[in-house]
């Protein structure tokens, strides 16, 4: 743990580590929070699915054009002027449902509050390679997707204790404020300060980071990673017993993530970055069809063990792929890459908690774990292709 305490050693970091995890916390509270407090008021699934998924769609939207504009005008200033903007979005969605308004009235407050999240997360990315040293990059972006992890387990915890101890409407509201706090805390950091844009020409075309090959098949890569996280949400709630059993297997999962990728930035490890990524998309891949085999022979027990492993595979794994993502990236089009990251990691999610739960009604609990692990060895195969090609230019 001496890489970390480090970490956190150098000026202002410290700082910085609170401002995101608050408001990666408060991310993590509003979409329970939004989801029992519509149930709450409308006792129907169907408008909450549909403000929770215009939320998502929201997010997933804006995050690389609020990329874009803090690469050109400052982390700060975006920051600063975006969480005016989100505040009076949340204002908007907390009186629609104060006041009960029509579904099309709350939905649209919703997809608004979605759109205009600050980019706190991508800020925060972006700011890693020029804080710390080329070798302690590994520690900082684990430290980064463990905290992610982390805030993500306990902000629907927070949000259910809230909604439960007083109303689920009150957890909307410590979720919005929390959000409005940490990203005002991050935007006051004076790392985020000393890392304004220079006045240098832009690179690239129209298309941003996405004209690069290689930025596109990490994404691509990505939304493969979590369409298989989603789908594994799925097929724990299909092959558990009970709602008990469910949250054990997705907890497991999560603290694996956080204990692989503190895991991965504690030490120094030799080879290629694209090596490590494709060795750990094959451990996931083939953990993912241990995990059926030990539901099939074993039942959940079973299940819970290699849920815990590949957890930790996935963490490490998430680790070099932000890793990577930011080596490649032009540096003055960082932060719009790692917006693009969410963009991806959302859309991969909802495709594959869509596409598991008709498996699930359609051909039973097998079929999710099998479309997993096809989605898990594609990733598979894009990334050692990508690193065998790699490997081959260098040598020319």
């Amino acid at each position: 743990m001496h890489a970390y305490r480090r970490l956190l050693g150098l000026p202002g970091v410290a700082r910085l580590v609170v401002a995101a995890a608050i408001g990666r916390l408060a991310i993590a509270m509003l979409a329970l929070a939004l989801l029992l407090t519509v149930l709450d008021h409308e006792a129907s699934a169907g408008p909450a699915g549909l403000a929770l998924g215009a939320h998502a769609l929201g997010v997933a939207a804006g995050g690389p054009v609020m990329g874009r504009v803090a690469d050109i005008i400052g982390g700060r200033r975006l920051l600063l002027a975006g969480t005016v903007v989100h505040a009076a979005a949340h204002t908007w969605l907390l009186a629609s449902l104060v006041h009960r308004a029509p579904v099309i009235v709350l939905v649209a407050a919703a997809a608004v509050v979605g759109l205009t999240t600050p980019p706190a997360g991508p800020v925060t990315r972006a700011l890693w390679p020029r804080l710390v040293p080329g070798e302690h990059l590994p520690t900082a972006y684990a430290f980064d997707s463990a905290m992610n992890s982390a805030m993500f387990v306990a902000g629907p915890l927070l949000a259910g204790i809230l909604a439960a101890g007083i109303s689920p409407l009150a957890a909307v509201v410590v979720a919005a404020a929390g959000k409005i706090a940490g990203d005002l805390l991050l935007a006051t950091s004076p790392l985020v300060g000393t890392a304004e844009p220079e006045a240098t020409a832009r690179t690239g075309s129209r298309l941003g980071p996405l004209a690069i090959g290689r930025v596109r098949v990490l994404l691509g890569v990505v939304a493969l990673d979590t369409f298989v996280y989603g789908a594994l949400e799925i097929g724990a709630a299909a092959a558990a017993a009970d709602a008990a059993w469910t949250a054990t297997l997705i907890a497991l999962l999560a603290a694996g993530e956080i204990a692989g990728g503190l895991g991965y930035g504690a030490r120094g490890w030799r080879g290629g970055r694209l090596l490590h990524l494709a060795a750990l998309h094959a451990v996931s891949a083939g953990l993912v069809l241990a995990g059926l085999a030990g539901w099939l022979a074993g039942g959940v027990v079973v299940l819970a063990a290699v849920f815990l492993l590949l957890g930790v595979a996935s963490g490490a794994r998430d680790t070099v792929t932000q890793l990577v993502l930011g080596e490649t990236a032009p540096p003055d089009r960082r932060t719009e890459t790692f917006g693009w990251l969410n963009t991806f990691m959302w859309t991969g999610y909802g495709l594959g908690t869509a596409a598991a739960g008709r498996l699930a009604e359609l051909g039973g609990t097998a079929s999710v774990y099998l479309v997993a692990a096809a989605a898990a060895g594609l990733g598979v195969v894009v990334i050692a292709l990508t690193a065998v090609r790699t490997s081959a230019g260098s040598r020319r």
